[in-house]
């Protein structure tokens, strides 16, 4: 276990202040450890968190300041809408049914806007194909890698992600 946390730590160390890097990379293993195991997300649980890491990478890295669009994911943390900004946010919802676009919402509320703004809805529609390169483990490492050079908005991502219930170990 040393090891690894020692090479991740030395793999980081040209990204940022010594220091942060240290406390980063030890505040994510203890995270890690400290956590109740948690059985494997639920097949609708993968679905939306597929949804959501899928709107983040392709559309707001592309729209916005990456840390922006990390400190906009709140869905993670049980908030009404799961990307939250000034002036809007937006609810992102996907479906595997080949036929319509019908999404299940979870309650009235998710459909009103914020208070001063506006309410945008992103319907992603998904087919489950064993051979696909379009992976949530794969999807995770596309979001690190692009976050790498930031330390710090890498620690927000993961510690979001964290709050999700996905865990790496359940990547197979």
């Amino acid at each position: 276990i040393f090891d690894v946390i020692a090479c991740e730590i030395a793999e980081k160390l040209d990204q940022g202040n010594p220091k942060e890097v240290i406390i980063n990379v030890v505040r994510k293993w203890r995270r890690f450890w400290g956590q109740i195991p948690k059985e494997i997300l639920s097949y609708e649980e993968l679905i939306g968190l597929f949804s959501e890491l899928w709107f983040l990478y392709n559309w707001l890295f592309k729209k916005m300041r990456i840390a922006d669009a990390i400190n906009s994911w709140r869905g993670p943390f049980l908030s009404r809408h799961d990307f939250e900004m000034k002036g809007k946010s937006i609810e992102v919802k996907a479906t595997t049914n080949t036929k319509s676009r019908s999404h299940r919402i979870n309650g009235i509320d998710q459909l009103l806007p914020p208070k001063e703004g506006e309410l945008m809805l992103f319907s992603l529609r998904l087919r489950e194909e064993h051979g696909s390169e379009e992976t949530l483990p794969k999807l995770v490492a596309l979001c690190q890698e692009k976050l790498k050079e930031n330390i710090e908005v890498l620690s927000k991502f993961e510690n979001t992600l964290a709050a999700t219930g996905y865990s790496p170990i359940h990547d197979e």
